[in-house]
């Protein structure tokens, strides 16, 4: 009886081991996720968010946020139907929020 081969993950062609998870901390990393799932370049990105390509360029390579990053984050989540928590905060900022951590220990 032979096993199947492992599941891998691949991006842009490069074998990523079975653990990699992607760091997702910044806003930019989360665009750039995002963006990668639903498999659309920079530019078809911008346009279904209604932002201009130079705008989320910006913000996806340099590592900047929005100046208004809550109406940003609302606004992309709205049309691309992705977590708004998670697209604004980050998975451990959405886990805080949604458990009352205020981060300090007892």
């Amino acid at each position: 009886m032979t096993q199947a081969p492992a599941a891998s993950t691949s991006l842009n062609g490069v074998e990523l081991p079975d653990n990699w998870k992607p760091d997702t901390s910044a806003f930019g990393a989360r665009l750039a996720l995002l963006r990668w799932q639903l498999n659309f370049n920079m530019k078809e990105a911008a346009l279904v968010c209604g932002f201009p390509a130079q705008s989320w360029r910006t913000w996806e390579l340099d590592g900047t946020s929005p100046r208004d990053i809550v109406a940003v984050a609302r606004q992309i989540a709205d049309r691309t139907r992705c977590d708004y928590l998670w697209l604004l905060l980050g998975e451990q900022g959405k886990e805080a929020l949604l458990l009352g951590d205020s981060g300090n220990a007892a």
